[in-house]
């Protein structure tokens, strides 16, 4: 559920935007893609992101989803 996945959200302080676009990343989709299914621009949604990265001391998108899912270390 959206709802359950965006809690966790909260003590990594994003903003709801953000979460949002962490959760469709994770679900395998592009930047481009999010932004048009946010209806936000690309540089809006790099925005997000780069925010995203500052909040949780991660500088990869792999990272951020690895971390979203719970994994710690390498998830191969």
């Amino acid at each position: 559920m959206p709802g359950s996945r965006l809690r966790g959200s909260r003590h990594l302080h994003l903003t709801r935007r953000e979460a949002v676009l962490v959760i469709l990343l994770s679900d395998g989709r592009d930047l481009h893609d999010c932004a048009q299914r946010l209806a936000i621009s690309d540089g809006t949604a790099r925005n997000h992101l780069k925010h995203v990265f500052e909040k949780t001391a991660l500088h990869s998108q792999a990272a951020l989803v690895a971390r979203l899912r719970g994994f710690v270390g390498p998830c191969w």
